[in-house]
């Protein structure tokens, strides 16, 4: 989610055949899908942080040359009673584990660049940072979950999967990785009603519930302990989310 980790520390995939959905599904804005083949998703999304406005970000994942896949997002938030904007492009091999590429990072008024190589994130001007095996960026993890579903869906109780991912969007962090685990949840009547997947999510101490769109985008993301909110919305909606 990109879901911005960011956020979710604020604080995916339909498989198969879903139902047929209405045209006033609020996970479908009715102007989504006028993009080229190579774009897999392009969003708009708000968030809540303890039930008030926050932010709005677009998030756009799109295939590249050489069998990579780019996840961009831009985001706009609340910081110090001023509008900040900040944006971040990451890359990927898209093989079975969404091997990580590179990432850049404008925040803060600053631009960084990140290259993964031989299991070592390098940042210049900053320490390198030791990166897992198989570990993901941050910004892919949807895709990275929905190639997964299928197994998720087979474990049973509090059965789940661990993962380590790299904060992208989080250079307070200074990009160490940080442990998670999923878990496929029975869907709920929100579910039922758009189609979408019921995932648990936890990223260090953060969970989550995601509900997940048919092309991989999450629709919804609910903070509970946050009092947290993401949502999918019209480009309008969102660009008039903090304009109140």
């Amino acid at each position: 989610m990109k879901l911005s980790w960011s956020i979710l520390t604020l604080g995916v995939i339909a498989i198969g055949a879903v139902p047929a959905l209405a045209a006033s599904n609020p996970c479908e804005p009715d102007e989504i899908g006028h993009h080229s083949s190579q774009v897999l998703w392009d969003r708009w999304y708000t968030v809540t942080a303890a039930d008030q406005p926050y932010a709005y970000y677009e998030e756009t994942a799109e295939m590249k040359a050489g069998n990579q896949v780019e996840v961009r997002t831009q985001t706009w938030k609340k910081d110090g009673g001023k509008v900040v904007k900040e944006s971040l492009r990451s890359t990927a091999l898209y093989d079975k584990f969404l091997s990580p590429m590179d990432f850049r990072l404008e925040q803060g008024g600053k631009s960084l660049k990140g290259t993964y190589q031989s299991g070592k994130l390098s940042i210049p001007g900053k320490s390198t940072v030791r990166v897992p095996e198989r570990s993901i960026g941050s910004s892919p993890f949807p895709l990275w979950l929905k190639a997964r579903l299928p197994f998720l869906k087979k474990l049973t109780g509090n059965q789940s999967l661990k993962f380590a991912a790299v904060p992208e969007d989080d250079s307070a962090s200074a990009f160490k990785p940080v442990e998670g685990w999923v878990r496929a949840a029975p869907p709920d009547t929100f579910a039922h009603t758009t189609g979408t997947d019921r995932v648990v999510v936890a990223f260090g101490s953060v969970k989550a519930v995601w509900w997940v769109n048919r092309d991989g985008s999450a629709c919804q993301i609910l903070m509970p302990s946050q009092k947290s909110t993401v949502k999918v919305v019209t480009k309008a909606e969102a660009q008039d989310f903090l304009a109140h």
